[in-house]
């Protein structure tokens, strides 16, 4: 394979620097009407501003990035971060959505607030819906960034096909477990992880007993043909402790023909929007600024 973009990004701080503990870290949750009903958004940035739209993992929301969305605003980027169905102010659709079926979501919130072209962020489970909108709808995404993507062979569809139903405890209990139970362990101080389990469990109470359903769909979702059919600049982002690092050859020697650029978030596993956001805020948002 060609020589490709590949940077480490480790920001001093960002690993110690103090997280607004409010819930919604002052930024407010919006509703916009579309074709498949009211979808919940959260909306940073000056309104001249190059536009991006964020799409969360499976079973958080827009609430999972408001950490981050200040250090995206900061790059000069106007950033949408979406609750997809099911997921935040956005309520579950009648049955349970194949991956086609969240990226025709993702079209309707995108057409309901009149983005004509834009860049796009999908990170994990969901990230599998930014790739397919961008497939289908490569005239509309100016630039692709696939964060965390997921597993992608037959082993990791069938692990998916066999998740858990929901992380909701209708007995009350916190969904969130404490920290030395997490694997891979999470690497935040005391009160990243308090400002963490405290979103990720509102997430999962809101979602209700549905809240696994955008995992599920990943089991019958071929990632491989998609990221071969990609015709748009693209870049690939990890994290250094992320699991599905393990199949980045995979990914990379189907998305060869785009040489696609690489950026690994330095000291997080699969949270970085807690653990390291300023460093994945620059991973990410990077892409979509003049010479990044």
């Amino acid at each position: 394979m060609t020589q490709l973009d590949e940077q480490i990004i480790a920001l001093p701080g960002d690993d110690s620097e103090p997280l607004d503990e409010r819930l919604d870290g002052g930024i407010p949750a919006w509703l916009v009407q579309t074709r498949v009903g009211g979808m919940g958004y959260r909306h940073v940035g000056d309104e001249q501003a190059p536009v991006v739209v964020l799409v969360h993992a499976v079973p958080l929301s827009s609430l999972a990035w408001v950490s981050v969305l200040p250090h995206l605003a900061a790059r000069g980027l106007q950033v949408y971060a979406v609750d997809m169905p099911g997921s935040g102010a956005t309520p579950p659709a009648p049955q349970p959505l194949s991956v086609q079926g969240y990226a025709d979501a993702l079209g309707a919130f995108v057409d309901a607030l009149g983005l004509e072209r834009f860049g796009l962020i999908g990170h994990a489970s969901h990230a599998a819906a930014a790739l397919r909108y961008t497939v289908d709808h490569p005239e509309r995404v100016a630039g692709l960034v696939l964060s965390k993507l997921p597993y992608v062979d037959e082993a990791g569809k069938e692990r998916m096909g066999r998740a858990t139903a929901t992380w909701y405890h209708a007995d009350g209990s916190a969904a969130m477990p404490p920290i030395d139970q997490w694997n891979p362990r999470p690497q935040v101080n005391e009160q990243r992880f308090r400002v963490m389990t405290m979103r990720m469990n509102f997430d999962m109470y809101r979602a209700g007993p549905r809240s696994a359903e955008g995992h599920n769909a990943l089991a019958s979702y071929d990632f491989l043909p998609d990221l071969a059919a990609l015709r748009v600049p693209t870049r690939f982002v990890w994290a250094s402790g992320d699991h599905f690092m393990a199949h980045r050859d995979l990914i990379l020697n189907a998305a060869a023909h785009l040489r696609p650029s690489i950026r690994i978030v330095e000291g997080a596993t699969s949270w970085p929007m807690y653990e390291r956001p300023r460093a994945w805020a620059e991973a990410t948002g990077s892409f979509f600024a003049k010479g990044g």
